[in-house]
Parts: C-alpha cells; sequence; structure tokens
C-alpha cells in the first residue's frame, strides 16, 4: 500500500466509526429500554455519554 492509500483507509475508518457511533447514539435515545438487557451495549451507551 502506497502512503496516499494508507491515508484514504485511515480516512475511511475514521468515517465508519462516526457513522456507527452516530446510529448507536440514535438508538439509545429512541429506545432507553436496552439499557441493561445486554452488557456491551450498556457499556457502549457509557462510553457514548462520556465522548459528548
Amino acid at each position: 500500500m502506497t502512503h496516499r492509500e494508507d491515508l484514504a483507509e485511515a480516512a475511511a475508518a475514521e468515517r465508519r466509526e462516526l457513522i456507527r457511533t452516530g446510529a448507536l447514539s440514535e438508538l439509545f435515545e429512541r429506545r432507553p429500554d436496552l439499557a441493561g438487557v445486554h452488557p456491551p451495549a450498556d457499556l457502549s451507551a457509557e462510553a457514548l455519554l462520556w465522548s459528548a
């Protein structure tokens, strides 16, 4: 991979992460009843709160 390709891949990964984070945030806002159902989801919800 060239340096330019590495940079493009890193940028694409960052965009995917932002999209997933936004989708998770929306889900937890719409569905507060999901809290306490699945421990990894609770961890994600906490991480989103602290990153805001």
